[in-house]
């Protein structure tokens, strides 16, 4: 017995007091099972759960709860030594007193040898939950009590059973009541909680609906105050209670109105009787008015007594408000400080008249007549005509005031044209310690190559002196440029339409004494400044437009380039080897597709865009410098080139020939 527990002796006990009543029955059938077993006890165990069916119930269960309640009956231990029993009935009777039947023929459980239907798998019958809801007429002493019973059983004890087998087991749970005792609440239980917690105390609501009461329960009976008592001590009013929100209202018992807004309406608290009180005093302090107040709007009303009229816009009319008497005060100083114009005021109007009193007209429409407003003199300005152009006489016709420049027969701007080429620096001074020879300096120079050369005839066989006409029909030929980093080429220029040729008669620092002036042969018998031989009418020409440029590694698309070309034939031959000063030559590409910063300039085509500014600005407008001169309004001012190639010519000879004299179509 060392090793039962409490449970396991009180089921034992159980057993062995049961199996010692009925001792002397013995069925025919009967055998010892299990084998060699000398005890007898069933035990039963009745659970106690929560509604969820799952959670056991400790402490107590509220009033108005629903429970489960399962019983369980097995050996009093599961061991071979107390023997199997059968037959017989199992129920369990709910705290109602409603017996609940479980098994009405209980199998055997416990045993072990197949006899007599003892299968060794049956180990105990457990009950379905039964539900119970807590009565309070169930409760006894504060308890709810339920018992599950085993009767009319059998013991496989020995070769005769053992009848009269049976156990009983009680189970008792606390229950708790909602009632506090306090005739002033309405006690709930809600049977969705659990013990306790399901009780809920509502206190009894006392409202006779009047905010002027106090209301209160007293022993479950509620009673009211009397109403609350309001006296404003003012006899000018009703006293009362409000009950819709318990506050005093003083209701006014009279209404004091004379109908005049100029006096301050009241009523005496201390007599109920009307006051009426005036609220304004109208005094202007001016002699010019009567003083009066209107009752129907409580203003003031200064009423004019006396009307200052002189019927004239040049005078301020008015009351002088110390003795009443009119005033007619100048509101206008008429004085335009011109002694060319008498002054006045027109009384009509009130405006200033300021009316000539001088005629300046010399009826010599180029001047401009006027009187001099500081001395009243008269003065006639002479209209200048200057067209800035040598070349013209310049006057104003008196008759019609227009300027007319008439062609003086000194000078006619003239076309020429230019052949030849030679060799240009494309680099600058070739940096200390690099090889032209092998072009190995040319990372290091500013445009990436070491020279060009350069040729063709521009300004014929149609040379007509052009400022700017885009890719005009009136200038012809064909330029080209090619740039070299030895032993070969690293880019190729090409032109052959052109927007502008300008030509010009230069002099030179290296005489002085050439006239270098417009006529009709530039420089005659000068063989320095040139252009002789042969004679032409100028040593200079400008000519510029858009043409194709192509680099002869990497790169070998085609871009499209803006371009200036400035040429000057001073002394034969042209070239630095021979007399000096040689020819110059200078060529400036800018190229459409991306030029110093600018980004892309657009079509050189489309007015409007960039390039086409850019065609404009780089025009020959002024061929005596190579400056570029042109302004075009709202343009960018012109990029540095992307190519500047030139200087005085290495070798080679520029010529320049006077027109071809061919007519442009």
């Amino acid at each position: 017995m060392s090793t039962l527990n409490c449970r396991n002796v009180f089921k034992l006990a159980v057993a062995i007091a049961v199996a010692a009543t009925f001792a002397g029955v013995l069925p025919a059938s009967a055998h010892e099972d299990p084998p060699g077993c000398f005890e007898t006890g069933p035990a039963i165990i009745v659970s106690v759960l929560r509604a969820d069916g799952t959670t056991g119930v400790v402490g107590n269960v509220s009033e108005c709860e629903t429970i489960n309640y399962r019983a369980t009956l097995e050996k009093a231990q599961n061991v071979d030594s107390i023997c199997a029993f059968a037959q017989g009935t199992f129920s369990l009777t709910t705290p109602d007193g409603v017996a609940h039947v479980i098994n009405s023929n209980v199998p055997c459980i416990g045993g072990n040898t197949g006899l007599e239907g003892c299968d060794p798998t049956v180990t105990q019958v457990q009950s379905a939950l039964i539900p119970y809801t807590v009565n309070p007429a169930d409760v006894v002493g504060g308890l709810i009590s339920a018992h599950s019973d085993y009767t009319g059983g059998i013991a496989h004890d020995s070769p005769a059973n053992t009848a009269g087998v049976s156990a009983t087991t009680p189970k008792s749970t606390p229950v708790f009541f909602c009632n506090d005792n306090d005739p002033c609440t309405i006690d709930t239980c809600d049977p969705t909680k659990q013990s306790s917690a399901a009780c809920s105390h509502t206190p009894i609501v006392c409202n006779d609906n009047n905010a002027c009461t106090t209301d209160t329960c007293v022993g479950g009976v509620c009673q009211f105050s009397a109403p609350k008592v309001c006296n404003d001590n003012n006899a000018c009013t009703d006293d009362s209670c409000n009950p819709a929100n318990g506050q005093c209202v003083f209701t006014p018992n009279i209404v004091c109105d004379d109908n005049n807004k100029c006096t301050d309406d009241s009523c005496n608290p201390a007599n109920g009787q009307c006051v009426f009180t005036p609220n304004i005093t109208c005094n202007d302090d001016n002699a010019c008015t009567d003083d009066s107040c209107n009752p129907a709007t409580g203003q003031c009303v200064f009423t004019p007594n006396i009307t200052c009229n002189d019927n004239n816009a040049c005078t301020d009319d008015s009351c002088n408000p110390a003795n009443g008497q009119c005033v007619f005060t100048p509101n206008i100083t008429c004085n335009d400080n011109n002694g060319c114009t008498a002054d006045s005021c027109n009384p009509a109007t009130g405006q200033c008249v300021f009316t000539p009193n001088v005629n300046c007209d010399d009826n010599n429409l180029c001047t401009a007549d006027s009187c001099v407003p500081a001395t009243g003199q008269c003065q006639h300005i002479q209209t200048v005509c200057n067209d800035n152009d040598p070349c013209t006489d310049d006057r104003c016709n008196p008759s019609t005031g227009q300027c007319e420049f008439t062609d003086n027969g000194t000078c006619h701007p003239s076309g020429c044209r230019v052949t030849g080429g030679g060799i240009v620096d494309a680099c600058g001074p070739v940096p200390a310690g690099c090889d032209p020879s092998t072009g190995a300096c040319a990372p290091d120079c500013d445009f990436a190559a070491l020279d060009a050369t350069h040729g063709g005839q521009v300004g014929a066989p149609i040379g007509t002196p052009t400022a700017f006409t885009p890719d005009s029909a009136c200038i012809q030929g064909e330029w080209t440029h090619v740039r070299h980093i030895k032993p070969g080429t690293f880019g190729n220029f090409h032109a052959n339409t052109f927007d502008s040729l300008m030509c010009a008669c230069l002099p030179c620092a290296e005489n002085p004494d050439s006239p270098g002036t417009i006529g009709a042969l530039c420089n005659p018998g000068d063989r320095i400044c040139g252009p002789e031989p042969r004679r032409a009418p100028d040593n200079k020409i400008c000519f510029s437009g858009v043409g194709d440029y192509a680099l002869s590694k990497g790169k070998r698309s085609t871009d499209i380039v803006v371009f200036r070309t400035d040429v000057e034939d001073r002394s034969e031959p042209g070239g630095g080897n021979g007399a000096q000063p040689p020819d110059r030559y200078r060529l400036r590409l800018w190229f459409i597709g991306s030029t110093n910063n600018l980004g892309v300039l657009g079509g050189p085509a489309k007015p409007g865009c960039k390039a086409y500014a850019v065609r404009q600005q780089v025009g020959c407008a002024d061929p005596t410098t190579e400056n570029l001169t042109v302004n075009v309004p709202g343009a960018d001012p012109v990029p540095t080139p992307d190519i500047d190639d030139g200087g005085d010519l290495i070798h080679g000879n520029q010529q320049i020939h006077p027109s071809l004299k061919k007519t442009c179509p």
